[in-house]
Order: structure tokens, then C-alpha cells, then sequence
């Protein structure tokens, strides 16, 4: 995985502007160029995916995303890879 960026076309989604940057992962605003609704997206660094107990603890949460639902909350849509 490449590092993203605010300005960044991530699918269907344009980044725009980042919120946060942990360890394992940076937070950005986005758009979602279909419909325009606000999201938020939760990208990995690439060092998170060699890490095994990073790229553990970032499986973890999508798990629990997935799990999530609360009508103000959106979808979590984890991705292919």
C-alpha cells in the first residue's frame, strides 16, 4: 500500500484534508464523489501491513467497524487488500 494524502482519490471517495495520524493509521475527511455525503476514512501506513502485531491490532478494528451500526455512523467498507 502507497501513502495517502489530503487531495488523494481513494475509489470513490476524494480525501480531504487528514484529521489524524496514529501509529497504524492516518484519519482523513473525505467526500464520497457519488452522492457527496461526508466520511471519514481510516487508511493503514504500509508499515502497519508488515507489522504483525500492527497489521493484527488494524484487522481488529475493522472487525469491529463492521460490526457497527448506529444510524450516525456510516457503513464501514473495508478494503480488498
Amino acid at each position: 500500500m502507497i501513502p495517502l494524502y489530503a487531495g488523494d482519490r481513494l475509489d470513490n471517495f476524494q480525501l480531504d484534508s487528514l484529521v489524524a495520524s496514529t501509529a497504524t493509521a492516518s484519519l482523513f475527511r473525505a467526500t464520497d464523489l457519488r452522492d457527496g455525503a461526508a466520511a471519514a476514512i481510516k487508511a493503514p501506513h504500509p508499515q502497519a501491513e508488515c507489522d504483525p502485531i500492527l497489521h493484527g491490532r488494524v484487522r481488529c478494528e475493522i472487525e469491529i467497524g463492521v460490526r457497527l451500526q448506529h444510524p450516525g455512523i456510516r457503513r464501514v467498507f473495508p478494503s480488498a487488500g
